[in-house]
């Protein structure tokens, strides 16, 4: 190798970081967001979840290009964006999850993301969860539930105790029964504050 490729080559080595370190958080974000959604197209779930992780750890930046991957095609990449995004704590997240939650067709994104709500403890989502409970998809019921449970409102005892008792499907009832405990822990735990 001749002594001016080795120098460019060292140079290039030196000056790599510096380069990599120039791209923006935003640009960060959605270079992880394209990989993940090409690994959830893929069926490749170690690297989908290393970008979940990725995104996560970049936080505020990652919002914009995940509340994008929303409205993807795919619906799987839907329900992984919506998954992600529930562990995001910022209210900007929460109309657009609900929006989903209310209109996407697929039934797999609409109960991702009730548990997505849930998990941001999103209060605006009570009342569309608490007629999640009526609808005729079990897998449906059983994500309000578990949703409802998360947000711990006291607004869904009623409801949430109807379901448990008479719901034609097993795991709605359990789920019902889960989150009646959930929110009866969490008034017991404000009352002893």
């Amino acid at each position: 190798m001749n002594l001016r490729l080795v120098r460019a080559l060292f140079l290039a080595a030196l000056l790599f970081p510096l380069i990599a370190s120039a791209e923006t958080k935003e640009e960060e974000a959605a270079r992880y967001l394209e990989t993940m959604v090409q690994s959830v197209l893929d069926g490749n779930d170690p690297m989908r979840n290393r970008m979940f992780i990725q995104l996560r750890y970049l936080g505020e930046p990652s919002i914009d290009p995940l509340l994008g991957a929303l409205e993807n095609g795919d619906w799987k990449v839907r329900q992984y964006a919506a998954f992600t995004l529930g562990f995001f704590d910022s209210p900007r997240v929460v109309d657009p999850l609900l929006n989903l939650f209310q209109k996407d067709p697929e039934i797999e994104v609409r109960a991702t993301t009730a548990e997505a709500l849930g998990r941001l403890e999103a209060t605006a989502a009570v009342d569309p969860l608490l007629q999640a409970l009526n609808s005729d998809q079990a897998k449906i019921r059983q994500s309000a539930a578990y949703g409802l449970g998360l947000i711990g409102s006291d607004k869904a005892k009623g409801a949430l105790e109807n379901a448990k008792n008479n719901d034609p499907d097993e795991l709605v009832r359990f789920f019902a029964g889960e989150a009646l405990d959930w929110i009866e822990r969490a008034i017991a735990m404000k009352n002893r504050s």
